[in-house]
């Protein structure tokens, strides 16, 4: 999958990718990615952290949904 596809991902879940300096390479927060591009080495490590960040917050939306659907 090529950054494109991920960030496309992200547009239709309405999340917003921020460059963002922090300690953490990458980290999510409600609808946002922040990402610290400056501690990002390379493209290869950008689609992982990007596509980790997506997989985590569509996991705690499932699960949310799951156990809050009652």
């Amino acid at each position: 999958m090529e950054i494109n596809e991920l960030e496309n991902i992200a547009n239709k879940e309405k999340l917003n990718i921020v460059n963002w300096k922090m300690k953490p390479k990458a980290r999510i927060l409600d609808k946002f990615i922040f990402m610290d591009y400056s501690k990002i080495d390379s493209y290869t490590e950008e689609k992982c952290l990007l596509a980790e960040e997506i997989r985590t917050l569509l996991l705690r939306c499932l699960l949310y949904s799951i156990f809050f659907s009652n």
